[in-house]
C-alpha cells in the first residue's frame, strides 16, 4: 500500500526543514512539498529539484495551509496513493512512525491516525494523563504528524480553504465526526513539533506550585503556563476561526467552555505579550468577521 508524505512550507527553517525531510524521506514512497511562495526557496528547493521521489509543487502567492494541504492530497491521489502522511514543514518524525501507523491501517471507519504531540518548547505532552494504552480514539488532532485516508478526504469534502491557517485542522476533524468517522492516536508515536514561540509565563508557574489547584491548569498543554506569542496578523485568523468553528459545530462542542477559553486567553496575551494594542485591535477584528464568516 503506498504511502505519500507532504509538506506544506511557508519561509522554513531551512536546518529544521531539512532534518524533517531527512526523518520521513525513508518512511513512505514519495515526498510532496507544496511551497507556500516562500522568500527563501532559492537556498532549498533547487536541492530538492533533481530527487526522484520529490514533486514540489509552487505556489506564486500564499494560498494559505487549507489551500496548501489540498494539493497535497490530490497529487498524493495522482500518484495512485491510499494514505497520505501530512507534516508541518518544522515537525520531526520518529524513526517508527510509519511502521506504527501501518498496524492500525485497517481498523474500520478510521479516516485518521495520529501521535502524542511532543511540544519542543514547553517540554510538555498533550496526551490526556498518563498513557496508559497503546492507542485510543480521541475526538481532534492537529495535522501534522497525521496518516489521513485518500478516499475519506475527498468524501467529507476536504480542507476549508477559506479558515486559510488556524482551526483547519479542527475543523477537518469534525467533519470526519459528522460523517462518523474515527481519529485513532498511535500513543507509541511522539512527534517533535512546536507552537508558535512559546514562553512561559512564570507566575503561573509558581502558583501552581504554591496553590495545589492550579498544577492541573498550569501544566496542560492548552493551560496558563505558556503564552504563544503569535502577530498580531496570526491572532485575527486564530480568533476569526474559533467563531467560525463554534458556530459551525454548536451541535458537537462545549461552546461556553470554548469562549470561556478564549477569553482567558486574551487576558493572558494582553497582560504578558508585546504589541498589545495591535493585538487587541486584531481580536476585536476577528470577532467581528469570525460571526459574519459562517453566512458567505
Amino acid at each position: 500500500m503506498k504511502i505519500v508524505a507532504g509538506i506544506v512550507t511557508y519561509n522554513p527553517d531551512i536546518k529544521r526543514l531539512q532534518e524533517n525531510i531527512d526523518a520521513v524521506m525513508n518512511q513512505v514512497d514519495h515526498l510532496i512539498i507544496v511551497d507556500n511562495a516562500s522568500n527563501n526557496k532559492d537556498k532549498w528547493l533547487e536541492k530538492l529539484a533533481n530527487i526522484e521521489k520529490v514533486t514540489i509543487i509552487q505556489n506564486n502567492s500564499n494560498k494559505g495551509i487549507a489551500a496548501a494541504l489540498n494539493q497535497i492530497l490530490r497529487c498524493s491521489e495522482s500518484l495512485g496513493c491510499e494514505w497520505t502522511l501530512t507534516l508541518d514543514e518544522d515537525s520531526v518524525v520518529p524513526i517508527n512512525m510509519v511502521e506504527e501507523y501501518k498496524k492500525y491501517m485497517d481498523m474500520d471507519r478510521v479516516a485518521m491516525i495520529v501521535p502524542v504531540i511532543e511540544d519542543r518548547t514547553m517540554e510538555v505532552i498533550d496526551a490526556d494523563g498518563a498513557i496508559k494504552m497503546s492507542h485510543e480514539y480521541v475526538d481532534t488532532a492537529i495535522t501534522s504528524g497525521t496518516l489521513m485516508k485518500n478516499e475519506i478526504w475527498k468524501e467529507v469534502g476536504g480542507f476549508t480553504e477559506k479558515l486559510f491557517i488556524d482551526y483547519v485542522d479542527f475543523d477537518y476533524c469534525m467533519k470526519l465526526k459528522k460523517a462518523q468517522y474515527k481519529i485513532l492516536r498511535v500513543n507509541t508515536v511522539h512527534l517533535l513539533h512546536e507552537l508558535g514561540n512559546a514562553t512561559e509565563i512564570k507566575l503561573f508557574t509558581i502558583l501552581g506550585k504554591i496553590f495545589s489547584w492550579c498544577q492541573p491548569i498550569g501544566n496542560r498543554f492548552w493551560g496558563l503556563r505558556f503564552t504563544t506569542n503569535h502577530s498580531a496578523e496570526r491572532l485575527y485568523y486564530v480568533t476569526r476561526n474559533q467563531y467560525y468553528y463554534m458556530e459551525q459545530y454548536k451541535e458537537y462542542i462545549d461552546v461556553k467552555k470554548m469562549k470561556r477559553g478564549m477569553k482567558i486567553g486574551w487576558v493572558v496575551k494582553l497582560i504578558f505579550e508585546k504589541n498589545r494594542l495591535k493585538k487587541w485591535k486584531a481580536i476585536q477584528s476577528g470577532v467581528r468577521d469570525g460571526k459574519n464568516m459562517i453566512h458567505n
